[in-house]
């Protein structure tokens, strides 16, 4: 592979698909895939992969949520093909849960069923230095997608799990707010809720003028809002 990027670069200032592509031709994934044809196709096809991995005792399944087909690479925590080109299939797991694409290998979406993420971020709160600040950041930024769009069983009180772990340790999320977004895009409150909890926001930013108070949302800005959120709804609000 490498020897083949040293000849393009080294023969083509500029180049088209077509001809990027054909240089990886020979380059085989399997029977009935070439480097080339997979380089073709996602750059071609629009959107993104979403997978989901169902970890079910003695064994664990791997399923295409999108819509063409992707091959996609593959790293994981188990012995499965590189490339995946088919819409689902079924590993044994016997040993442990099947996880897949962590630190972010490839550029796709997981989810799991909700036991297996109870699992992760369990382990993430007692032991997050075992996770590198990409594979913690894109973990929780692919649970809040799915919650946020309704794909995790039991997705509200994960959630709320999910965002405490964060606001708790924000020395291991850096940019938690941006981790936690589909967290919050998704309002299950009424539109006075909505309003009441506007104002609290606007008070909070009049009466802390340190930023430190609004550090990852751990600050007394954010602690002191939540009490009044609390009161009213029985919720935080942040």
């Amino acid at each position: 592979m490498y020897s083949v990027i040293k000849s393009l670069v080294a023969s083509h200032s500029t180049f088209n698909l077509t001809t990027f592509t054909s240089y990886f031709d020979q380059i085989r994934v399997d029977r009935n895939a070439t480097v080339g044809q997979i380089y073709e196709y996602w750059y071609t096809t629009g959107g993104y992969p979403s997978i989901l991995v169902e970890n079910n005792g003695p064994s664990s399944r791997l399923q295409q949520l999108s819509r063409p087909l992707w091959p996609l690479k593959m790293t994981s925590t188990l012995s499965i093909p590189q490339f995946v080109f088919s819409e689902s299939i079924v590993f044994a797991s016997e040993s442990a849960p099947l996880l897949v694409n962590l630190n972010f290998t490839s550029f796709m979406r997981v989810n799991y069923d909700s036991l297996t993420w109870t699992a992760i971020f369990k382990y993430m709160f007692e032991e997050p230095e075992l996770f590198s600040a990409v594979g913690r950041a894109q973990l929780v930024s692919d649970f809040c997608y799915f919650y946020a769009n309704d794909g995790v069983e039991n997705g509200v009180i994960l959630k709320e799990a999910v965002v405490d772990m964060v606001y708790s340790k924000p020395e291991f999320f850096e940019l938690c707010d941006w981790n936690l977004y589909w967290c919050h895009s998704r309002s299950d409150q009424s539109l006075f809720s909505q309003i009441v909890r506007s104002l609290a926001l606007r008070f909070s930013s009049a009466t802390f003028e340190s930023s430190s108070a609004f550090g990852c949302k751990n600050g007394m800005a954010a602690r002191n809002m939540n009490q009044f959120c609390e009161k009213i709804f029985g919720r935080k609000c942040i």
